[in-house]
């Protein structure tokens, strides 16, 4: 275990890494896909502001171009839950059937259902009022107190004004019996294009007519008095000049600008408020992805070496190259794979908890996965690693070899063949003479070329002393014609001579 430590600190400390900078670069795609989420995950093409009864009774009858339209009505209302008592914009509609067109879509849905009997809230209505699915909040209506549970809640809503937080109920006949007798106007239309040319026409100079009163409304409070004596007719006709009169110049004042938005334009808007927090994101992403891959790979290495002596160690022993390499490849694999799986689940985990999970999985995949590209280079340079320990080991082996033979020889032994030279050079131009290192008293004679006198006798028969000790270890005297041998001892010993061992006679 102790030799995968360092790898063990490589893939914690890589893992912590990844995981550190790649929630900032979630964190930052998060914040750009929720400031375009009201755009990109809901259906409808435009919105109109203030549209008449009239108007929005027109459009649902082109079918051609128009294939959904959803209109409601928008009060500041006073709500309350246990917890707090926040002040919100609700949206109700009398016709929630083509609710799933604006702004609470089910691609916005975080949690709970919708329910037409319940109250649907964006994020950050269900922040102010400190709520969750299932809590009830009450709404004070025109003195009423109406109480509703929460069904469900949405991401928060970034289009335009409506972005401060935004509740959706049905306007029930219970509610609209409240505000009577008030005369209700539509505040918003949300519309689903059928023929996306088609509908940009119908709505091509689209007024808030919503503004303009009907003609029934104009009559319950004209702005003129009828006159004594005058006839129902005239008094009819009267009414239809003035009513003519407020409509064409009412008319004639309303813009359609800020009254008919498209949402692609808003989009592009957006999107380019959103451009530089988006550009930061891409840099470091593919910078983890860069700096990960390379950083894995070349600590990987450095770990390899740094085990260098003690596989070279296993080498000589006996380890098996290809298990050897094998091990290298496993683990140089496992670690990085380790690192990528504990990175990505992670960053999932994150994103999922803010509710973008599909929309970070790219940063995600970016930040954890090029990680595992550290493999091959490893791999590559594991082969030549492990080639080389092995390489190394022989080398060594055979140095190992050599010193062995040399210091397998007992002490005070020599090689034979040193022996043997020595024993010539001290023999050597001797022709059977005294050997160098042989001590001779200074009062002998070196023996000449001359003979020994004729008349010398040689005794035969000369008694040898019975107690007398003979040497048992006493070099055996040279054959004639040989010269004298030296044999070396452990430690050589100096010897006195006598003229009589050399065959000199004695004066």
């Amino acid at each position: 275990m102790k030799k995968y430590l360092l790898n063990l600190v490589l893939v914690l400390l890589v893992t912590a890494i990844l995981i550190a900078t790649g929630i900032n670069a979630v964190s930052g795609q998060v914040t750009v896909e929720e400031k375009q989420s009201s755009f990109k995950l809901t259906d409808f093409d435009y919105l109109i502001r203030t549209p008449s009864f009239d108007q929005i009774e027109a459009l649902e009858g082109n079918t051609e171009a128009i294939k959904s339209v959803f209109a409601c009505y928008e009060f500041e209302v006073n709500c309350t839950s246990d917890r707090t008592s926040p002040k919100l914009r609700v949206l109700f509609s009398d016709d929630m059937d083509d609710y799933g067109i604006g702004l609470f879509t089910e691609k916005t849905l975080l949690s709970g259902a919708f329910d037409k009997s319940g109250l649907m809230l964006d994020e950050k209505a269900a922040e102010k009022l400190r709520v969750s699915v299932g809590d009830t909040v009450r709404l004070a209506l025109k003195g009423t107190s109406v109480s509703l549970e929460v069904a469900a809640i949405y991401r928060a809503s970034t289009y335009d004004s409506l972005d401060d937080g935004l509740a959706l109920a049905a306007f029930t006949d219970e509610i609209k019996a409240l505000y009577l007798p008030t005369v209700f106007k539509y505040s918003h239309a949300f519309i689903e294009a059928n023929d996306e040319a088609l509908c940009a026409s119908a709505l091509s100079g689209y007024k808030p007519l919503g503004y303009v009163k009907t003609k029934d409304e104009f009559i319950k409070d004209p702005p003129i008095s009828r006159r004594p004596m005058m006839s129902d007719a005239e008094w009819q006709a009267a009414l239809d000049s003035a009513y003519t009169s407020y409509y064409d110049e009412t008319v004639s004042a309303l813009k359609t600008e800020g009254n008919l938005e498209k949402k692609s334009d808003h989009m592009a808007d957006v999107a380019e408020r959103i451009e530089t927090t988006q550009h930061k994101v891409d840099l470091l992403t593919v910078g983890i992805a860069i700096a990960s891959a390379v950083i894995f790979a070349l600590v990987s290495v450095a770990i390899l070496y740094l085990n260098r002596a003690n596989d070279v160690l296993l080498a000589k022993e006996g380890a098996e190259k290809s298990h050897m390499l094998r091990e290298k490849l496993v683990v140089n694999t496992l670690c990085p794979a380790i690192a990528s799986l504990a990175t990505f689940a992670s960053l999932a985990a994150v994103a999922s908890g803010k509710g973008f999970l599909n929309e970070t999985l790219g940063v995600i995949l970016l930040c954890s996965l090029p990680v595992l590209a550290s493999i091959i280079p490893t791999a590559i340079v594991s082969k030549i690693y492990v080639d080389g320990i092995f390489g190394k080991a022989e080398m060594q082996s055979g140095e190992d070899d050599i010193m062995v033979r040399v210091e397998d020889i007992p002490e005070g032994d020599e090689p034979a063949s040193a022996v043997e030279g020595e024993i010539k050079a001290l023999n050597a131009d001797t022709e059977g003479g005294i050997p160098a290192d042989i001590e001779v008293p200074a009062d002998a004679k070196a023996p000449t070329d001359a003979e020994a006198p004729a008349d010398a006798e040689i005794p035969t028969d000369a008694e040898i002393p019975t107690d007398a000790e003979v040497p048992t270890d006493a070099p055996a005297a040279p054959d004639e014609g040989e010269a004298p041998k030296v044999v070396i001892d452990d430690e050589p010993k100096k010897k006195v001579v006598s003229n009589s061992d050399l065959g000199i006679p004695e004066e």
